[in-house]
């Protein structure tokens, strides 16, 4: 118990480097989906209200769990789901459309090429 306690802040620093490569591997396959063929759908699962935006996982079906900080009030959550998705995949937010599931937790996203 002791070597772990000890080596609690470079365990830490190893899972967020960990957690980090993920994320940019996991989302680089939509990045080079979308410059292949100009679009892509993606289906993710979101929970707002939660303490920080950030991509979770990718479930076995491939929903893509995400995270978001702003409250489901008034459309506030989607509107910051848009703006991160723009930025993740480097398009204009105009390009990302809620096509289903606006209301919901699960929702289908189009994202067109800029």
């Amino acid at each position: 118990m002791g070597l772990i306690k000890e080596n609690y802040p470079f365990i830490r620093w190893v899972c967020l480097i960990h957690f980090l490569r993920y994320n940019v591997i996991m989302l680089e396959k939509y990045r080079q989906i979308l410059t292949a063929k100009g679009e892509v759908y993606l289906r993710l699962k979101v929970r707002p209200g939660a303490p920080k935006t950030e991509f979770k996982a990718i479930m076995d079906d491939e929903t893509i769990k995400v995270d978001i900080a702003a409250p489901a009030e008034s459309g506030r959550a989607n509107e910051a789901l848009i703006v991160w998705l723009a930025k993740e995949l480097g398009v204009n937010k105009n390009n990302v459309k809620v096509i289903s599931g606006a209301g919901e937790r699960l929702k289908l996203i189009k994202i067109i090429k800029s």
